[in-house]
């Protein structure tokens, strides 16, 4: 095998699984992170909401 088939090899069976798993990771984070806004929207009174989408515009 030549440096090339060696490094597509590498590439397929390391960095491929490696990005996926850490695309995973970041996707993973955002859901928790939405989850903790959601959360903590509906902790709000009716005026403190209506506040909220005002600020927004």
């Amino acid at each position: 095998m030549d440096d090339y088939q060696i490094a597509l090899l590498f590439s397929v069976l390391v960095l491929v699984p490696l990005a996926g798993w850490k695309i995973s990771g970041m996707v993973k984070k955002l859901q928790r992170m939405s989850s903790k806004v959601k959360e903590k929207k509906e902790g709000l009174t009716p005026k403190q909401k209506e506040f909220e989408q005002v600020k927004r515009g």
